[in-house]
């Protein structure tokens, strides 16, 4: 049989997970949480690191037990700013308009994620933005998919205004009953077992360009791929063949 490659994500995806947790519950809840995962402390500070995408699933869904919140994965959203994935989110925001920045990170997802999917899709002057997980069918999967949706509503605000929100936004698990809970957060229309997280707004949006100019330097794929070479590097060989 052929190998079925493990999906992995990247620990920044933790985003301000242990900050969050510690801030509702104490710092023993955060060790209890990676604890519980079986995923050491030392990602905490080490966000470098690689991990299974199903280990980050659980331990979204573990803080979020401890913390006995059944909001938390939204909450962490709320205080995770785009730029908490590195270059990858960094240079996708440097396109000029809002269709070409979600192109760019569809492109190089493979950098921060390997079995993560990030689609465009176009129904009458409608278009969905999906971001769909390897492993989504967890039964534990939604204070992960929450602390999603605040992260990609504000990776398309520098394009379409400070306090966008799109028209409809899905979700990949049943209806839970908390949404007069999320629409205090994100005020629009709330939908349930859906593909992944899906944000629809009007097509035309695509177009917009960025509504503020770009203050830091200017990034290409070739230096988000490098950054995660880097990252990975061991030794002087191994950068050095990295790098080749």
């Amino acid at each position: 049989m052929p190998k079925v490659p493990i999906a992995m994500t990247t620990a920044a995806g933790m985003g301000p997970l242990p900050d969050v947790l510690e801030r509702l519950a104490g710092t023993k809840a955060v060790r209890r949480a990676f604890s519980t995962v079986g995923l050491p402390l030392q990602l905490v500070d080490e966000r470098h690191h690689r991990l299974p995408m199903l280990a980050m699933v659980e331990l979204f869904h573990a803080a979020e037990t401890v913390a006995a919140d059944d909001l938390f994965g939204f909450r962490v959203g709320t205080e995770m700013a785009p730029s908490a994935y590195g270059l990858w989110t960094a240079y996708a925001g440097q396109a000029p308009t809002a269709g070409k920045a979600l192109e760019r990170l569809a492109r190089t997802i493979g950098v921060h994620q390997r079995g993560g999917t990030l689609r465009l899709t176009r129904r009458g002057d409608a278009v969905t933005w999906t971001y769909i997980a390897p492993n989504n069918s967890s039964k534990n999967e939604r204070a992960h998919a929450d602390h999603i949706v605040p992260v990609m509503t504000r990776f398309l605000r520098p394009f379409l205004g400070r306090n966008w929100v799109p028209d409809q936004i899905g979700l990949p698990f049943e209806n839970d009953g908390q949404d007069d809970a999320r629409s205090a957060l994100i005020a629009c229309r709330w939908t349930y077992n859906a593909r992944g997280v899906a944000l629809t707004f009007p097509a035309a949006l695509l177009d917009e360009g960025r509504m503020s100019d770009i203050t830091a330097p200017l990034y290409t794929s070739v230096e988000v791929h490098a950054e995660k070479l880097m990252e990975n590097a061991i030794n002087l060989v191994d950068v050095t063949e990295q790098l080749i």
